[in-house]
């Protein structure tokens, strides 16, 4: 029972992992456009 409950743990942070990285994916050109008009602005 407890390797079945590790398991189910390990799922779900395989899959919040997933999320913040797809998250991060998205993010990431956002940032690199808010740092290249900071440059701009400089």
């Amino acid at each position: 029972e407890e390797c079945q409950e590790m398991d189910e743990y390990a799922k779900r942070n395989k899959n919040l992992r997933e999320r913040g990285v797809s998250c991060f994916n998205e993010a990431l050109p956002i940032l690199q456009y808010i740092c290249s008009r900071l440059d701009e602005a400089q």
